[in-house]
């Protein structure tokens, strides 16, 4: 008979030959959730979410992941907004620093914020690594 020796993440359950990558899959720590109206995107020129603005409308953590749901405000001719029971997909990796390059002044943005404010939701922004109030974080997104 062999005795088989495995190491489990006490997040996740996964087991692993080696204690290493059960140390490793435990740093990833637990989902980050981020506050219902944290608005994010890439307004960058030239790439593919330039006329987009998203905010968090739920988070659902599920040990590593969370599987969030967003609602989305477009500048783009003959595709709508996706705000209330209309939200916009969902995805489960975290916020990245990238999704801190919003454009304050575009009217998506400006169209979010009021929605957001019409529901009684605080408006937050990205800031690459942090949800901050809007006014904190008002003109200290790259440009």
């Amino acid at each position: 008979m062999k005795t088989l020796t495995l190491y489990e993440c006490e997040i996740c359950g996964n087991t692993y030959p080696d204690l290493s990558s059960a140390i490793k899959c435990e740093a990833r720590g637990h989902a980050p959730q981020y506050p219902v109206g944290t608005i994010f995107g890439d307004n960058t020129k030239d790439t593919l979410y330039e006329h987009i603005v998203f905010a968090v409308r739920s988070n659902r953590a599920d040990r590593h992941l969370n599987w969030r749901t967003h609602w989305v405000c477009r500048d783009m001719p003959d595709v709508g907004d996706g705000l209330g029971d209309d939200f916009c997909g969902d995805e489960i990796n975290p916020l990245a620093e990238y999704q801190a390059n919003i454009d304050q002044d575009m009217p998506a943005f400006k169209r979010l914020v009021a929605w957001l404010k019409s529901q009684g939701i605080t408006p937050r922004i990205w800031n690459g690594s942090e949800a901050v109030l809007l006014e904190e974080g008002e003109n200290q997104c790259p440009e």
